[in-house]
């Protein structure tokens, strides 16, 4: 299984639905666009200016998902 590998914390089994799920997902959020920050930074010292452009998109996608998950919890 995929999660077994994840190095963030998973979700409790019970929570599929709900807002308790979008404070799940809000809760984890820092850790994977941190994570996607570091990522950047290394592969721009990496010399990998196409890569770190993929992510930077990515980094932006997930700053947008984070104001749609604080925006449901409000």
């Amino acid at each position: 299984m995929i999660g077994q590998n994840s190095r963030f914390a998973p979700c409790s089994p019970g929570l599929h639905a709900g807002l308790g799920r979008v404070a799940a997902l809000r809760d984890r959020h820092p850790a994977l666009a941190s994570a996607t920050r570091a990522a950047i930074n290394a592969v721009a010292v990496g010399g990998d200016a196409d890569t770190a452009d993929l992510l930077t998109g990515t980094s932006r996608v997930l700053d947008k998902a984070l104001c749609v998950l604080d925006g449901y919890l409000d």
